[in-house]
């Protein structure tokens, strides 16, 4: 109920931030409730924001520093539970490629970037990695990286099949 009332309230948009990760996370909850309810109108807007930003790409930098970037790109490890897992429902439910490909295109870049394959972890952002603790370790975000690893099942089900991701999440790890 308290999410119909946000949805209904909201007309079933998500916030004003096209490209931000945290405000396309609304878009998990309608997602969901329009599995439920099979009300177009819940998934309509959620469809249109991700299309136009599949189809729209963001080409600013990654840094945290960047005006742009810092909010146009996924360019912090949450990120990547806050985005993907919409953009693979949409796959699952429409079909379209655009959706996954655009998912996986910019989860990999979000990777190649914070990804440390030594210890096996996410920097936060990119402005972490440089930054050691006093001991001299590097400084990594456990919960952060608790969104990531909490992310790959939501896209893994989902994309299961997909000629775009097919086992590339499992391979990061």
């Amino acid at each position: 109920d308290f999410l119909m009332g946000i949805g209904e309230k909201n007309a079933w948009a998500m916030w004003d931030r096209v490209y931000h990760a945290d405000d396309i996370c609304v878009g998990q909850a309608f997602i969901e409730l329009y599995r439920i309810h099979r009300r177009p109108e819940m998934l309509q807007p959620v469809m249109e924001r991700a299309y136009y930003v599949a189809n729209h790409p963001s080409t600013a930098t990654l840094s945290k520093d960047d005006p742009i970037g810092k909010h146009d790109r996924w360019s912090w490890c949450d990120a990547l539970f806050m985005a993907p897992p919409v953009y693979a429902a949409l796959y699952e439910i429409t079909g379209e490629d655009v959706y996954v490909d655009y998912m996986d295109r910019e989860f990999r870049i979000c990777t190649d970037s914070l990804y440390d394959h030594t210890a096996e972890l996410y920097y936060r952002d990119c402005k972490r990695i440089p930054l050691r603790e006093p001991n001299g370790s590097k400084q990594f975000w456990a919960r952060g990286n608790g969104w990531v690893f909490a992310g790959i099942p939501l896209i893994l089900e989902k994309t299961t099949g997909s000629t775009a991701c097919g086992n590339a999440y499992t391979e990061i790890f």
